[in-house]
């Protein structure tokens, strides 16, 4: 399994998890990758981000139809979404 990182480039699974364990490590706070996966659901959930637009953004799959007729509405609301966590993040919000 592998996530994607703007355009056509991935990174494999096994990279982000290795990454999530060093920065545990350095912190000194245990957690997964899948923690930071729940973490990002659930804070865009609670701030009213479409249920159907965090599983897109979680990369979780669809339907074929789903694939083809909301990509081009997803894409905008994905990077609206994600746009928002990152000023959060970063303590702009």
């Amino acid at each position: 399994m592998c996530s994607a990182l703007g355009g056509d480039r991935f990174i494999a699974s096994r990279t982000i998890n290795n990454w999530c364990s060093e920065l545990s490590h350095k912190v000194g706070i245990k957690f997964t990758s899948h923690d930071l996966r729940k973490l990002t659901a659930d804070s865009l959930q609670d701030r009213g981000v479409n249920s159907e637009v965090i599983e897109m953004i979680l990369n979780h799959s669809q339907g074929d139809l789903d694939k083809v007729y909301k990509q081009r509405y997803s894409q905008t609301q994905m990077r609206l979404a994600i746009e928002e966590w990152a000023r959060v993040v970063l303590g702009e919000v």
